[in-house]
C-alpha cells in the first residue's frame, strides 16, 4: 500500500512540473532556430506592433554580454528561421516564448471548421497599410488556418513546432482537402464527363519542415506577413456554372466579413493545370492582385541555368556561395510577381488561409448580388464591350458614339442606370431574343437558320406579346469551335447577353451567363431535349431554376421541355457509341447523359409561341410568380403542340391523364 502512495505522490509531482517543462522546451526551439534573425533588405532595430510582423529587436546580447545592433526603423513584414545556428538570444523568452508557450499547452493544431487562435491574429489592426488584414474570428466553417508554411510546387511545408518531428508531443498533420470532383478540361467542344473524363480526386500535399530542403528558400525560410495566400479548393474547378454558384459566392461572403483586397487568390487546380480565363476575370473584384493557382504560389523561380541565360540579378542564400555546388535550385531571385505587394517572390508565409467549397457548402452572398459586383467591376475598367448583334431598332445615327462610349472608360455608369447605349433593351418596345448556337458534338439546335427566318416572319405579321410590339431574333456563340472561351470572347458574351431581353440556351454551362443579363428585364430560357425535363427532371431542375428563384428572379426563368421526339435526334456521342465508332470504355453509358446531350431540332410555331408568353411576364414580377403559382409557367412541347404545366413532371402521360392540360395546336 505504502509503495503505491509513494508512485502516486511521485506522479503527481511531475505531473506538477510538467508545465514549467513544456515553456523550456518551447524557449528553447525558439532559441535554437534563432527566430529573430533578420535577412531582408529592410531590418528593423526593434519589435513593432504598426505591421505585426514576427519581428522582435535585433539588440541581442552575446555570450560575453556585448550587445549588437544593426538596421533601421522601416516596417518589419518578415521573420527568418535560420535551421543552422543555435545563436541565444534572451529577448525571446521574455516575449516571444511567453506568446506561443500558452498557445501549445491549449492548443491542438488547426482548428478545421472555424477560427484558430494563433500569436499574432490580433494585430491585424497594427499592420502596415500595405499589407493584407483578415478578421479570423469570422473564418467560416470550410476554412482553415495553417501557420509557418512555405509552399514548394505541390507541396506545403510546415514549420509549425506542433508538427515537427523534433517536438516528441507532436500532433499529426492536418488532412488537406480534396478536389473530390472535376472534369478534364479537354478541348473536344463539350463537357467531359460523358467521355469518362471525371479525374481523380486530387490535392495538395503537406510535410514538416527537413534536414534536406530542395531550395534556399526553403533552407533559409524567411515568413512573411505581408502577403496572405487563401488556397481556394473546389469540385468541378472548370465549370463555370459551378465555379460561379460555390466558389463566387462563398468568395464574396469572405471578402465582406472577413478578408481585404489585399488577399492573394490561389485557385488548387488539378495536376498543374492553369486556370481558365474566366477563373481571372470573375475574381478579379475579389482582389487588388492577379488570381493564381496553388502551384504557381509555390513556384521556385528562376533556375541558376535561367538566371545565367537572362541575365537577372540572384543573391545567393545565407548558406550558399555563388560558386558553391549546393546553389542547385531555388536561388533567390528579386522580382516581383503580379500576386503580391513585395520585391521579390515570397515562398514562405506566416499565415495560409484554406478553403474548401464543394457541391454541399450553404450560404454565400446571394447570386445576383455577386453578378452585379462582378459585371459593376467589368464596367468601371472599361471593358465590356459593344455587343457583336445588332437589332434593327438600334439606331445607326446614334450607334458609333455610344459604342465608343460603351468599350471606353465607364468609371461613371451605373448598374442600374438608363443611359445612351444601342446595346441596352430597356426601354425598347422590340422584344430581343437571342439564341446560343453551339458547334460542338452534342446539344446543337440543328435547325437554328429556320427559328431565325421565323422570327422574321412573325414579326412581319405583326407580333405582340405585353409592352412590345415588335420581335428580333439573333442567334451567338458563348465559345470557341472547340469549345474553348478566351477573355476577349467572354467581354463579349457579357455584352451580348447584356443586350438581350430573352436568353434561350439548351442546359449547360451557357446559361450561367444568364447572371450578367440586366436584372429585373431579362428572362432566361432552358431548352430541355426529350425525356431530361421529364424523366431526369431532377437533374437540371436543381441548377438554374432553384438559383434564381432564390434570388428573388431578377432574371426570370422559364424550361421549355420537348417532349416530341420527333424533334429529338441523338448526340454524336451516343450515336458513335451505338455504332461503334467509339469504344465502350471511353464513353459512359448513361441514358441521363444521353437524354441531355440530344440535339433538336425545333419546330417554329410551338417555340415562338412560348416567347410570346415569355414576353407577357416579362416586367410583371407579380404575373410571373402567379404563373408559377397555378403551374403554367413552363412549357412542354409534345407531338400535338404546346401545353403549360410545373417543373419536374416526371412522367408526363400520368399527369397528362390526370389534369388534362389544355393542348395548344399548331
Amino acid at each position: 500500500m505504502l509503495d503505491r502512495v509513494l508512485v502516486l505522490y511521485v506522479l503527481l509531482g511531475w505531473f506538477a512540473h510538467l508545465p514549467h517543462l513544456t515553456i523550456a522546451r518551447d524557449v528553447s526551439w525558439w532559441q535554437r532556430t534563432d527566430a529573430t534573425k533578420r535577412v531582408d533588405t529592410n531590418k528593423s532595430d526593434g519589435y513593432s506592433d504598426r505591421d505585426g510582423a514576427a519581428s522582435h529587436s535585433t539588440d541581442t546580447v552575446n555570450a560575453e554580454g556585448s550587445n549588437s545592433r544593426s538596421g533601421s526603423s522601416d516596417s518589419k513584414l518578415y521573420i527568418n528561421i535560420s535551421t543552422s545556428g543555435n545563436k541565444a538570444n534572451s529577448n525571446i523568452s521574455s516575449d516571444f516564448s511567453n506568446k506561443t508557450k500558452g498557445h501549445y499547452n491549449t492548443k491542438k493544431g488547426p482548428l478545421f471548421g472555424g477560427y484558430d487562435p494563433y500569436i499574432w491574429d490580433d494585430d491585424w489592426s497594427n499592420l502596415d497599410p500595405q499589407c493584407p488584414r483578415a478578421n479570423l474570428t469570422q473564418l467560416p466553417r470550410p476554412c482553415f488556418t495553417l501557420h509557418w508554411i512555405c509552399v514548394h510546387q505541390e507541396t506545403l511545408v510546415t514549420h509549425d513546432w506542433r508538427y515537427s518531428y523534433a517536438n516528441p508531443r507532436r500532433d499529426p498533420l492536418p488532412d488537406m482537402p480534396w478536389v473530390e470532383n472535376w472534369n478534364f478540361p479537354a478541348a473536344v467542344g463539350t463537357n467531359t464527363d460523358a467521355l469518362r473524363g471525371r479525374g481523380a480526386r486530387y490535392r495538395l500535399h503537406m510535410r514538416s519542415a527537413s534536414a534536406h530542403e530542395p531550395t534556399a528558400a526553403l533552407r533559409n525560410p524567411v515568413f512573411t506577413n505581408c502577403t496572405l495566400p487563401l488556397i481556394i479548393v473546389a469540385d468541378f474547378p472548370y465549370n463555370m456554372g459551378e465555379f460561379f454558384a460555390k466558389v463566387l459566392t462563398a468568395l464574396d461572403q469572405l471578402s465582406s466579413t472577413v478578408l481585404d483586397e489585399k488577399v492573394t487568390l490561389a485557385l488548387n487546380t488539378p495536376m498543374g493545370l492553369d486556370l481558365a480565363p474566366f477563373h481571372s476575370l470573375l475574381m478579379m473584384s475579389y482582389s487588388r492582385y492577379t488570381p493564381i493557382t496553388a502551384v504557381e504560389l509555390g513556384s521556385r523561380g528562376c533556375s541558376d541555368t535561367q538566371l545565367s541565360s537572362t541575365g537577372r540579378n540572384c543573391e545567393p542564400a545565407a548558406d550558399e556561395d555563388d560558386d558553391s555546388d549546393s546553389s542547385r535550385g531555388g536561388c533567390r531571385v528579386h522580382r516581383a510577381v503580379p500576386w503580391s505587394v513585395e520585391a521579390a517572390q515570397p515562398h514562405c508565409f506566416q499565415r495560409v488561409i484554406m478553403c474548401k467549397w464543394d457541391l454541399q457548402t450553404g450560404g454565400g452572398t446571394p447570386l445576383a448580388a455577386v453578378a452585379r459586383r462582378v459585371v459593376s467591376a467589368f464596367i468601371r475598367e472599361g471593358m465590356v464591350p459593344a455587343s457583336p448583334i445588332e437589332y434593327p431598332d438600334s439606331s445607326s445615327s446614334s450607334s458609333s458614339s455610344s459604342r465608343k462610349a460603351n468599350s471606353g472608360s465607364s468609371k461613371d455608369k451605373d448598374w442600374g442606370k438608363l443611359y445612351l447605349d444601342p446595346d441596352d433593351p430597356r426601354g425598347s418596345s422590340m422584344l430581343r431574343v437571342l439564341i446560343e448556337s453551339r458547334q460542338g458534338p452534342v446539344r446543337n439546335i440543328k435547325n437554328l437558320d429556320a427559328l431565325l427566318d421565323a422570327c422574321k416572319a412573325m414579326n412581319r405579321r405583326g407580333f405582340t406579346a405585353g409592352s412590345f410590339d415588335q420581335l428580333a431574333c439573333a442567334a451567338t456563340s458563348f465559345s470557341q469551335p472547340d469549345g474553348s472561351v478566351d477573355k476577349n470572347r467572354f467581354l463579349t458574351n457579357v455584352a451580348a447577353v447584356r443586350s438581350a431581353h430573352v436568353l434561350v440556351v439548351l442546359h449547360g454551362a451557357g446559361a450561367t451567363n444568364s447572371w450578367f443579363m440586366r436584372q429585373n428585364s431579362s428572362a432566361l430560357v432552358e431548352l430541355r431535349p426529350c425525356q431530361f425535363g421529364t424523366r431526369f427532371a431532377p437533374w437540371p431542375d436543381k441548377y438554374m431554376p432553384k438559383q434564381h428563384e432564390k434570388n428573388d428572379d431578377v432574371i426570370r426563368f422559364f424550361a421549355l421541355n420537348i417532349e416530341d421526339q420527333a424533334q429529338c435526334l441523338k448526340g454524336d456521342i451516343e450515336t458513335a457509341l451505338r455504332n461503334h465508332t467509339y469504344r465502350r470504355d471511353s464513353v459512359g453509358w448513361d441514358a441521363s447523359y444521353f437524354a441531355r446531350d440530344q440535339h433538336l431540332v425545333l419546330e417554329p410555331g410551338p417555340f415562338l409561341a412560348f416567347i410570346r408568353h415569355v414576353a407577357g411576364l416579362l416586367f410583371d414580377v407579380q404575373k410571373y410568380r402567379g404563373a408559377r403559382d397555378a403551374d403554367r409557367l413552363h412549357g412542354y412541347v409534345v407531338p400535338e403542340g404546346l401545353m403549360y404545366g410545373p417543373l419536374s413532371i416526371t412522367n408526363l402521360s400520368e399527369y397528362r391523364a390526370a389534369f388534362r392540360p389544355n393542348i395548344i395546336g399548331f
